[in-house]
């Protein structure tokens, strides 16, 4: 049986993985988004990918070094970073498991709500982590890494969102064309974190 399945057409397999897992959430067909709606949705999606993994690695490199300076071990690190990429996939789980009820949107849009800070949860824990590094709390960091984990985990459920736009033999470039917008983020990280630092030296900041 397994033989046979294996020399099936390609279509013919993919017809028949699509009626053994079908989507729990009824999406409109690809042929009814028009082209340029999908190439449109592709690019905002991409940007808003590209702006996140500029933002992000701030908690890594920030609280990293506050951790360590925080506690004099380097070890101290680790657990930031740890506690942020535990959260992130927790936060990837639960906000898959809301967009398969409800919808990518939904699940999306609460994503990046929290990264933008504009929710009630992400932007105290900002002001939580500023305050706990300033007042030398190793505990309220680690407190304050876990929602900033939880909104990037949810973020990167882009990439499924912009599969579903898209067949079969072209989902592989349209993903690929927002992990590249990711990837061209990250590296303009750093330049921000110098900027922070400038401006943190010239305003005599320790």
């Amino acid at each position: 049986t397994t033989a046979s399945a294996n020399t099936a057409p390609r279509s013919a397999r993919n017809d028949a993985y699509a009626r053994e897992y079908p989507c729990p959430v009824p999406n409109p067909t690809i042929e009814a988004a028009p082209a340029a709606v999908v190439r449109r949705n592709t690019i905002l999606l991409a940007l808003s990918q590209g702006f996140v993994q500029v933002s992000f690695p701030l908690m890594l490199v920030v609280g990293g070094v506050a951790a360590k300076d925080l506690t004099g071990r380097d070890g101290a690190t680790g657990v930031v970073w740890a506690l942020y990429f535990t959260s992130a996939a927790v936060g990837a789980f639960v906000v898959g498991r809301i967009m398969d009820r409800v919808g990518r949107r939904p699940g999306l849009i609460g994503s990046y709500l929290q990264v933008t800070q504009f929710s009630k949860i992400t932007y105290p824990a900002g002001i939580a982590c500023a305050v706990s590094i300033a007042s030398e709390s190793y505990v309220g960091l680690l407190g304050a890494t876990v929602p900033f984990g939880v909104a990037f985990g949810g973020s990167q459920l882009v990439r499924g969102a912009v599969a579903d736009m898209y067949e079969m033999r072209a989902r592989a470039r349209a993903v690929g064309l927002v992990l590249a917008a990711g990837t061209v983020g990250a590296v303009g990280s750093p330049l921000l974190v110098a900027a922070i630092q400038a401006v943190s030296e010239s305003r005599g900041w320790d």
